[in-house]
């Protein structure tokens, strides 16, 4: 059974072009949304390789697989080489592919034909569930043409033109343009990696499970201490009459809110005596809110907690939110048995060798 390489993209055209690059890899090829990640990573960096690999560990963290992130661009050498990283946001946010051209177009239509090479460059990350990493770099020479060339491709492929081919990207059959494209180099450079990973034994997904089948705390000695963070959400679903008399602070077992808001804060504290393996902690915040939605008849209940140290906080945020939920319920059960706590799930973190993970 091939192991699952996920593609750090939302973009149909490299998902395509990426299959057909990694084909015979080992590895089977999946985009986000085949496996029900929804995510969009900020590039914040300032060279392809950062952007690459903010998005591979986001991906490889959210997903629990190896993931494959890229970031390119068009290096055009008479605007020092602009737009370079910043290509993919060229002219500023909201514009097309065909406005980004155009926007290209105009500005270098003083500059002479000699003097209009460019290159596209690519720098794959790859990422491994336990934070390893591999980089890959491919860089294809041309020169941008007056006007657009060719229906394929996508991005600035219309007017970048290939001069041993006497054509631009976008007049390539694709299966030309994955030979000689800045993204197929840099996938043959990466592929020895990928089919030497595939050969390696898939290791064991449960980490509180010793060789021996025995059960174990991971040991963090080794992580490095920083800020830590997570938000998790869920909601308790009820009739309206229900909540009508929480509001009216009628439900004779007391205020319901700022019991389940106190029962989340503690839970959130005792989160490593309720579920084994997890680690005490020090935290240094926890905020749980529970909002009432008389339009929809629920309680939405989220959890932030915070803490500096070795490892995260998502299960005590989680647990914040299922104990406030749990508490609702006990508290109204008697009015409503026909309660429903759902949708408990994280929906932020941030800190750690992955970073910011946004799930929502």
């Amino acid at each position: 059974m091939l192991g699952q390489l996920v593609l750090a993209s939302n973009n149909d055209g490299k998902v395509r072009e990426f299959r057909e690059l990694l084909a015979g890899s080992g590895w089977e090829i999946v985009a986000p949304q085949e496996i029900g990640l929804s995510l969009a990573v900020e590039e914040t960096g300032d060279s392809y390789a950062a952007n690459a690999a903010l998005k591979a560990a986001v991906f490889a963290a959210a997903s629990g697989c190896f993931a494959l992130a890229d970031d390119s661009g068009l290096e055009v050498d008479a605007l020092g080489g602009a737009p370079g990283v910043f290509s993919a946001r060229y002219g500023g946010a909201g514009l097309t592919d065909a406005d980004r051209v155009e926007k290209l177009l105009g500005t270098l239509s003083e500059v002479a034909d000699g003097e209009r090479s460019a290159r596209f460059r690519a720098v794959l990350v790859l990422q491994a569930p336990d934070g390893r990493t591999w980089e890959a770099e491919g860089v294809c020479e041309g020169e941008v043409t007056r006007a657009p060339r060719g229906d394929g491709g996508f991005g600035y492929d219309p007017i970048f033109f290939v001069p041993r081919l006497g054509c631009t990207m976008a007049e390539l059959a694709e299966a030309q343009k994955n030979q000689l494209s800045h993204r197929a180099r840099a996938a043959v450079a990466l592929l020895p990696v990928l089919r030497s990973l595939a050969d390696e034994p898939l290791p064991s997904a449960l980490s509180h499970i010793d060789p021996e089948g025995r059960a174990r705390m991971v040991d963090v000695g080794a992580k490095a201490v920083t800020e830590r963070e997570a938000i998790a959400r869920g909601r308790v679903s009820m009739r309206p009459a229900t909540l009508a008399l929480i509001l009216a602070g009628e439900i004779a077992k007391g205020n319901v809110l700022t019991t389940a808001q106190v029962a989340g804060i503690m839970a959130a504290k005792r989160t490593h005596e309720l579920i084994p393996m997890c680690h005490p902690l020090l935290l240094t915040g926890i905020e749980v809110d529970l909002m009432p939605d008389e339009s929809e008849s629920v309680i939405e209940i989220s959890a932030r907690v915070r803490t500096t140290g070795k490892t995260g906080v998502e299960m005590e945020a989680l647990t914040a939110v299922s104990v406030a939920a749990l508490t609702v319920y006990d508290m109204c059960k008697a009015v409503d048995r026909g309660m429903r706590i759902e949708a408990v799930r994280l929906a932020r973190k941030s800190g750690g060798r992955s970073g910011e993970i946004i799930l929502e």
